[in-house]
C-alpha cells in the first residue's frame, strides 16, 4: 500500500438533477467522476461503497460518502472509510502449489509404507507349501491315492 487518502463526495448536487427514478445511478456516476478527477486514474468502487449508495434504493442515495482510496499494485480502490479491509495473501500461487505437492507426495509415501507393511504381514501369515501339506496330511493322501491308481498288470 503505497499511497492512502481520504475524500468526503458531494452527491447531493448530482443526483438532484436527474429525475427521482434515476438518482442512484446518478450517484454512481457522480461519485466514479469525482474520484477520477481528483486521483486522475481509473478507480473502481469496492462492494461495501457500492452497497451504501444502493441501500435506500433508487429513489434516495446519500448526499455525501467519506471514501478511502487505496492502492493494490496499480489498481486503485474506494471503500467506505470504515469498511472491513482485506487482508493481504503473503503466499504466492507457486508456493502454495509447492506445498500440496509435497503434501500429495508426503500421502502417497504413507500410503505405500502402509501397503508394504500390509504384505509383509499377510506373506507372515501365509506358511510354506511344504508345512501346509506335513500340517493338513496331504502328503499322505497324495501317497495313498497315487498308489490306488496303479494297476498291477495280469499275467
Amino acid at each position: 500500500m503505497a499511497e492512502e487518502r481520504i475524500y468526503t463526495i458531494p452527491l447531493r448536487k448530482e443526483w438532484q438533477k436527474v429525475s427521482i427514478h434515476g438518482r442512484g445511478g446518478k450517484a454512481i456516476r457522480a461519485a466514479k467522476e469525482f474520484l477520477n478527477k481528483h486521483m486522475k486514474k481509473e478507480v473502481k468502487l469496492g462492494p461495501y461503497l457500492n452497497e451504501f449508495i444502493w441501500g435506500k434504493g433508487n429513489r434516495h442515495p446519500p448526499p455525501r460518502v467519506k471514501v478511502r482510496i487505496e492502492q493494490d499494485g496499480e489498481t486503485l480502490t474506494a471503500e467506505l472509510i470504515n469498511a472491513p479491509r482485506k487482508e493481504k495473501k503473503t503466499e504466492k500461487k507457486a508456493d502454495k502449489k509447492e506445498v500440496k505437492a509435497v503434501k500429495v507426495d508426503e500421502k502417497k509415501e504413507e500410503a505405500l509404507k502402509e501397503k508394504q507393511e500390509e504384505t509383509k504381514k499377510a506373506i507372515e501369515k501365509v506358511p510354506a507349501a511344504h508345512e501346509l501339506t506335513k500340517e493338513s496330511g496331504l502328503a499322505e493322501e497324495r501317497n495313498i491315492s497315487q498308489k490306488k491308481e496303479k494297476v498291477i498288470p495280469k499275467n
